[in-house]
Order: structure tokens, then sequence, then C-alpha cells
């Protein structure tokens, strides 16, 4: 563990002691001031200021840090990295800014360093200066999306039949696991914190405190958690809600819960205020604070978005890029633009995205859900689906309403991915996605598709795969050979894979401080208890990936079945 120890005393030595805007040569690049939105432009012209992204050509290295294993080491480290490109790139343009408004050409400017931006506001002639600068990428001007609209529904006989679907309540029954241990975040309307299914949920509860658990971009409720909308609280429902009676409505229970408020009463999100939100999200700040002051031991396992816009849009993805390098898995709602193909929405069409479609009891897919493919990428779009149609859930005022929509189907699967890590601990982001995907329940045309993704999400079947048949085997003592025998009943009939993980050296979890002994082999002999006509076993090769475990797969396969 030494070296992620070092790694962690190092970050947090440079963290507190930088200054954050160091010299930085001032280039100029005429002919550059094409990139002005004729938009923008003309909203200048009309009103004399306007507000307007710059983001700048600089990005940071991130690949290293997504090598890292330790979740505190790794986060610090993405952490680090994204705030020393924008404290080194933006010091010339940030300096420059400040003389602007002492001339009355800006009114305000705020830095963004996950995505390397200035959110500035200003008259024409400081946006034309802008524009010609050599290390400026693009600028864009302030928009607004919205969270996917709710569709009022009536409750059906079984109101929390979502829950049951996916199986999230044999997660609880069989494994013990209502996501323990697990953040899930809320990057939506806000969330009413008091509502009796999610006070006990939200981590503030448990710290006494707000401060790195709540965060308002819009202002509105600057010092607690609240929703003067309802989306966002009814999101959040869905993945943790509990009310320790009759009311589970919420997938992971047990897990902890935080919440960035991007968008307004009227459902409206300003791209400058999801860009803070989601800054937030990657190292939290205390009430009043700023980035600077950032923890990213405080950042959540999973983000869910319940808000969109029209595809082919990439201003969100160096977000969405950053919160993978944490190892944060993000799940975006593709949008209700259904029925017809390619209306998949930005962020959800995102290589990076984790998007959801809604399908309803009878696992057919709701009207209104978007299709893929996506423009941007060649993954298939959407990623899965989830339940989305008559979806009972928490609102506002301590009560429960029946909705449906895209955003309640991501939601589960956010809840999804919170039970997956509860299993998991180790798990990278990318994993999760892989088990949720891997084992969902194939719908429409044989395969992954345009419309259902890789099928409806079954995090009874994901879990599954981290618990059973899985066999954790212990070789001791050491240094000598050894002789483990494992029995798998097959008198199911039924074809059967199984993955064996050999711990070589070191304790249980954590997984990251093994290396596999130099001339380590091992020899494997299958034999059989039954009559086995038409049985094969393939025996994978010995695989030692970075963690230092020994993999062997096993698959049975009855060749004579039909």
């Amino acid at each position: 563990m030494r070296a992620f120890k070092v790694l962690f005393l190092t970050a947090m030595i440079w963290l507190t002691g930088l200054a954050w805007w160091v010299g930085h040569p001032h280039v100029t690049q005429a002919g550059n001031a094409g990139i002005i939105p004729p938009t923008l432009r003309q909203t200048i012209q009309t009103q004399g200021n306007a507000g307007y992204l710059v983001f700048l050509t600089a990005q940071a290295d991130l690949a290293q840090a997504q090598q890292i294993q330790d979740w505190q080491a790794r986060g610090q480290a993405v952490y680090a990295a994204l705030y020393q490109t924008a404290a080194t790139s933006q010091s010339d343009l940030r300096n420059w800014l400040a003389q602007a408004k002492i001339r009355g050409d800006a009114v305000s400017f705020r830095p963004y360093y996950i995505v390397n931006a200035i959110y500035v506001t200003s008259n024409l002639a400081a946006l034309e200066a802008i524009a010609t600068r050599a290390d400026i990428a693009r600028i864009e001007p302030v928009t607004t999306l919205r969270v996917i609209p709710n569709q009022p529904a009536a409750a059906p006989a079984t109101v929390e039949w979502g829950v049951a679907q996916i199986g999230a309540d044999q997660v609880w029954a069989d494994f013990n696991n209502r996501g323990e241990g697990v953040v899930v975040a809320e990057l939506d309307t806000g969330v009413q914190y008091t509502h009796s299914a999610l006070v006990n949920q939200y981590r503030g509860t448990d710290t006494g405190s707000h401060d790195y658990n709540w965060f308002d971009a819009t202002g509105t409720f600057p010092s607690a958690p609240n929703d003067d909308n309802g989306h966002g609280t009814h999101g959040m429902g869905v993945i943790v809600g509990d009310d320790g009676g009759s009311n589970q409505v919420g997938v992971a229970p047990g897990a902890r819960w935080i919440a960035a408020k991007g968008c307004n009463n009227f459902g409206a999100c300003s791209n400058a205020d999801l860009l803070a939100a989601g800054e937030w999200l990657l190292a939290p700040y205390p009430i009043g604070g700023d980035p600077g002051q950032g923890n990213p031991d405080m950042r959540p396992h999973v983000i869910n978005s319940g808000w969109g816009g029209p595809g082919g849009n990439t201003w969100y993805q160096g977000m969405v890029q950053a919160w993978r390098a944490a190892n944060i898995f993000p799940t975006f709602a593709v949008g209700g633009g259904g029925p017809g193909a390619g209306t998949i929405g930005s962020p959800a069409d995102y290589a990076e995205s984790f998007g959801t479609g809604a399908t309803d009891m009878n696992d057919m897919l709701a009207p209104f859900s978007a299709r893929g493919p996506s423009s941007l990428t060649d993954d298939i779009k959407p990623d899965a689906v989830a339940p989305g149609v008559n979806i009972r859930s928490t609102v506002l005022n301590n009560g429960y309403a029946t909705y449906s929509g895209t955003s309640m189907a991501t939601s589960f699967s956010a809840g999804c991915a919170a039970l997956v890590y509860a299993a998991g601990p180790a798990l990278d982001s990318y994993d999760v996605e892989n088990l949720i995907q891997d084992t969902a329940v194939d719908l429409g045309d044989p395969g992954p598709d345009y419309d259902y993704g890789y099928g409806r999400i079954d995090c009874y079947a994901a879990v599954s795969q981290l618990n059973l048949p899985d066999c954790w085997l212990d070789v001791t003592p050491g240094y000598q050979n050894n002789i483990l025998s494992l029995t798998y009943d097959l008198h199911t009939n039924v074809n059967a894979t199984w993955r064996n993980f050999l711990i070589v050296q070191g304790n249980p979890y954590p997984l990251w401080n093994r290396t596999v002994p130099a001339g380590f082999t091992y020899q494997n002999t299958v034999s059989w208890g039954f009559p086995h006509v038409g049985w094969v076993v393939i025996v994978s090769a010995l695989t030692t990936p970075t963690d230092g475990i020994i993999c062997l797969d096993y698959g049975a396969v009855n060749t004579a079945q039909p």
C-alpha cells in the first residue's frame, strides 16, 4: 500500500500549496474569431452583455490515474491532474479577464477545472478579443437543457413492480445486500431530504452536516437539500427510497445519497449550472466553499442524471470522462424522443455514459423511449432498458406518486449499479457496466439492438456473478505443491459457467496489494462423477490481472441438448 500512500500525500501537499494561477504566455492568433457562435454574437449585440463558456485547448492526461485501484488515491490523482492543468492553462486568460472587468468589458467570470473552461459574462469587445487567442478550443453560448419530463400514470396493483422486475428484492434476501457502503448522487432538480423514505439514507444525516453532501448551482437552496420541482426527489426514491414500512420503493435502500441541484423549479438546466454541479460531484466541498476545497474522497460511486438535450452534442463529454476516470458510474436518461430511430439525446449518447431506455411490466419498450443509434459512438445505444412505466416513488411534501419516463428507468440503473458496487467494492466502473449488460434479459431482436440495448437490466443476475457460483480458493501453507478439488453439480442439465479466484498472496479485500509469485504454474484435471454424454468442459488459460488474483474460467456446455 506504500505507493498509494505516497501518491495520496503528495497530491494533498501539492493541492494545499498550489497557487491557482501561475504565469502563462499570452499568445494570440488572428483569424480565430470564427469560433464565435452567430447566435451568441447576435445576443450580445442586442443586450450589450451575455454569458458564454470558453473552453481551453489544454487537457489533463488521466490515463495513469485510471490505472490506480485504490479508491481514495484514484480520486485524488484525477482531481490533482485536472486542477493542475486548469491552474496552469487558465492563468493568463484569468488575469486578462480581471483587467477586462476593471475596464468594464467583462462583468464576471467563473472557472471550471474539470473541463478546463471559464464561464464569462462580457461585452462584444471582450468576446472578440478572447476568440483570437491560440489557447482557446471553442466558445459556446449559455444554453438551457431540461429534465426529461415525467408522464403522470395510474398506479398498478403492485406499485413497486419495478424493484421486483429487476430482482433487487432477491439481492436483498439472498445476498444480504441493499447497497451498503455505496454512495449515489442525483444531479437534477434537487432532493427533498426530509422525506421519510429518504432522510435516513442521506449521508448528511449520518455526518450531522450538509457539508460535502449538498450543492445548489442555481442558488435556490444554498444551505440544505431541497427540491422545488419534484423530479429529482422522485428519481432518488427509485434509487434508495424506503420509509421502514410499506413504502419500499427504492432499489438500493442501504446505500447513501448526496445531491447537486443543476436544474430550476421549471426543470430547466443551464449548461453553466450543470458544469458547476458536475464539478462539485467529482470533489465535493463544504457549503459556501469553492472547488479548491474539493475532497474527492467524498465523491459518489454512481451519478444519476434525468436530464438531457438533443443528441450529438459533446459539450458535457469531458465531464463524464472525468467521472469515469475517477471510477464513477454515470447513468443518464436517453430521453422521451421515441419511437423514431436515432432519437437518443445527449449526454446519454456518449460512449462513456450508461444510457437507459424505459420498459413496462411486460418488458415492452415504452413508445416514448428514445432509440439508437448514437451519432457519437459505434457502441450500442441505449446501453440497456429498465422499468420506466407506472413507477411509484417519492414526491414533495412527504408524498408518493406514479410517473412514467426514462428518468425513472435511469434511476433503476443507478440503483442496480449501487448493488453491484456493494457486491464488488474493488470493481472499476466499466466492470460494473459489463456485468449489468452481460446479465441483462435479452429483448427485441436477438443480441444487442438500438431499441432495447443489451436488454432489460437484471440486478440479481449481475450480483450473482460476483457471489455465486464463484469460488475463492486459499492455498496454505505456501512454497509447495497443493491439490485443490472443486465439485460442481450439473444434474440440472443446464449450461453453466464458473469463475474461480485463487488468492496467492495477501489477505482478503483490499485486493490491490498482491503480486503473483514468480514461477507460479498450475495444472488442471477434469473428471466426472456422473454420466456426461454430450458435456464438454473448456478451461481457460491462466490469467494474472494486475490485482494479483489468478483467474481460472470453466465452461460446461451440453452439446447433446437440442
